[in-house]
């Protein structure tokens, strides 16, 4: 009997030394495939084999891997996400499961645009105490996720909490931009305008990457203030990318201030 139990447990070590082996094996052969391009073959191959035994060691290398090749050699930001939601689900590593939570937002806000699903997998990760800097840029996703959905009250309720922990001038100058531009979009012109020209004093180089002073100008526009919106075009057309554009705007305007009642053109 003794030698039937020995027996029994040598040949199922036996099989699963061998499963095991079967397992890398097939990691690797699915490495060899991405390394030849065929990107869709290897995270098939991946997935398969993570779904064999959930949460073993063996599954979790092949999401692991197929992760990182989908991400970053396919590029294939829908299949990533797959694997990093199963990686979530998963892993027995904290650390793994909040960074592939992080990692889920990310690629819904950046690389697919779906701002409804982001902003569902960054609250998710905002429920866990993370470092300051990692809250403030993963926030700052979030802001901008509701602004693109035109929820203009959370996407200023989160670049207030920003504001309220900040220390880096970028992230503050993010919030407050985002601010402004909630603002703008609920037609609140005296106060975008007020932010926009605090952001170009206070932020000149981050001002001129985002065109603040391009939007301040039709801010100016909207209120009919066209002398307002000729002097920021004049201000910023020198550093401007695209300086004809700037002053092909700058013309327009001139040419709808001579329309006005009381312009000089309109004098009998």
């Amino acid at each position: 009997m003794k030698n039937l139990f020995k027996n029994s447990l040598y040949t199922l070590l036996c099989f699963a030394v061998a499963a095991c082996l079967s397992t890398k094996s097939s990691i690797e052969e699915a490495k060899s495939q991405a390394s030849k391009g065929n990107f869709e073959e290897a995270t098939k191959k991946l997935m398969a084999i993570a779904k064999i035994k959930p949460g073993s060691e063996e599954s979790l290398d092949a999401l692991r891997v197929g992760a990182k090749i989908s991400f970053l050699e396919a590029k294939d930001y829908q299949t990533a996400a797959v694997f990093f939601k199963e990686l979530v689900l998963y892993s027995d590593q904290e650390k793994e499961r909040i960074d592939a939570q992080k990692k889920l937002g990310e690629i819904y806000f950046e690389r697919l645009s779906d701002n409804a699903r982001a902003i569902d997998e960054l609250n998710k990760v905002l429920l866990i105490p993370i470092e300051p800097e990692e809250e403030t840029k993963l926030r700052l996703m979030l802001a901008k996720a509701y602004f693109y959905l035109n929820k203009f009250g959370q996407a200023e309720s989160e670049a207030d909490i920003i504001l309220e922990k900040a220390k880096q001038p970028k992230s503050i100058f993010d919030a407050k931009l985002v601010k402004a531009n909630v603002a703008f979009s609920t037609q609140k012109f005296d106060r975008s305008a007020e932010i926009y020209e605090k952001l170009m004093s206070e932020f000149p180089q981050e001002s001129r990457e985002e065109h603040v002073g391009l939007t301040l100008a039709i801010v100016y526009e909207e209120q009919k203030e066209l002398d307002e919106a000729i002097k920021v075009l004049e201000k910023i057309k020198t550093s401007y990318p695209n300086p004809e554009f700037i002053e092909t705007k700058l013309q327009r305007i001139l040419e709808k201030k001579k329309l006005l009642p009381g312009a000089r053109g309109l004098r009998k």
